[in-house]
């Protein structure tokens, strides 16, 4: 659910509504699929012995335990737009007899007019062609089973929780320390070497769980067993150096266009310039001889609200066009050591 929305309403945890409203925006977002949910009823129904009242008092209070045997998917714009605004249009304007206050009030109102403007955007919708579905696995990279009814389990990849954990790790992964970028850099690298074992591990059917992240000692294994005895070790498992190269590049990257980053290593640099470590390998990262930082020395401070003005006359209220001229602009100022002050400018400094 959009998150603005899911904060609108997290001052209201006593609501006497929220639940059933909740269930129905569920029912009214995710639309189940027919087949598979006719399957786990008739499953329930044999081999649990559960009624229709029964089942609906499940599907209420046990959702999760659907999710993870019968997939959903998230209609088109056109077909969603109305499912989820008659939603807002019965539970809106219902009133809680505890507080005598509306579910929805102004600002909720606001955050549920944006939900549906993005719903027809399309932003809530499945891509079309694509599963969002695979079968939950086990320690050992097998299909994981429902025991008591037979039937697989299933993991849903719509969701944004994953990405959302990761990032909520990086407080772990740097605590209160402090450090330079290059061990920031290798700190990442770590994680996303450990994140991309797990993902593994949990989604790519028959991958070993060797229980170590150091994976060229398994590398290594495999490839002197293979050598000796002519066996693959591990069938699932591919050794990093059978990737072919890519032009992917991870960390501290660019963010230069090309011809901006030309005009940057054209530039004739002092051969006596001696480069902190930290933007030796800042420079190195992103491809530039030097790479740029923010500005900060009197010289710098001084020359930038004449570089503004001007690019501001040249292109009036475009931001972008802006940006782009203040970065190809303060090349010309550039000496090799420092930024020199250039007299040249036909405009008078914002600042005396």
């Amino acid at each position: 659910m959009h998150h603005s929305y899911k904060k609108a309403y997290s001052y209201k945890k006593a609501y006497s509504y929220k639940k059933a409203f909740f269930v129905a925006l569920s029912e009214a977002i995710y639309a189940w699929d027919e087949e598979d949910m006719k399957t786990l009823v008739d499953l329930l129904k044999d081999k649990l012995g559960l009624g229709e009242d029964e089942i609906k008092t499940w599907r209420y209070f046990k959702r999760r335990y659907f999710v993870r045997r019968v997939r959903r998917i998230c209609l088109p714009p056109s077909r969603l737009y109305w499912r989820v605004r008659a939603v807002f249009e019965m539970f809106g304007p219902k009133t809680d007899p505890e507080t005598g206050k509306t579910l929805f009030n102004k600002r909720t109102w606001t955050c549920a007019k944006g939900v549906m403007k993005e719903i027809l955007q399309g932003y809530y919708s499945d891509p079309p062609g694509l599963s969002l579905y695979q079968n939950e696995l086990n320690e050992s990279g097998g299909i994981k089973y429902d025991m008591e009814l037979g039937i697989p389990l299933l993991v849903c990849k719509r969701d944004t929780n994953n990405v959302e954990n990761s990032h909520k790790n990086l407080t772990g992964t740097f605590g209160s320390h402090r450090m330079g970028i290059e061990f920031a850099d290798c700190l990442l690298a770590e994680r996303r070497h450990r994140v991309n074992a797990r993902a593994s591990r949990k989604y790519r059917s028959g991958f070993p769980n060797t229980s170590t992240y150091d994976t060229w000692y398994i590398d290594a294994l495999q490839n002197i067993v293979l050598r000796k005895h002519n066996i693959l070790l591990y069938a699932n498992h591919v050794n990093s150096s059978d990737f072919a190269p890519t032009d992917e590049t991870f960390g501290f990257v660019g963010l230069a266009s090309d011809e901006l980053k030309e005009n940057i290593n054209s530039l004739t640099i002092s051969d006596d310039l001696s480069l902190p470590s930290d933007l030796a390998f800042l420079s190195k990262s992103t491809g530039l001889q030097v790479a740029p930082i923010p500005w900060n020395t009197p010289q710098e401070l001084k020359l930038f609200p004449k570089l503004l003005q001007e690019a501001q006359q040249r292109h009036g209220t475009k931001e972008t066009a802006i940006i782009n001229d203040l970065a190809f602009s303060i090349l010309k100022h550039v000496d090799g050591k420092t930024v020199a002050i250039s007299e040249t400018s036909s405009l008078q400094p914002l600042i005396p």
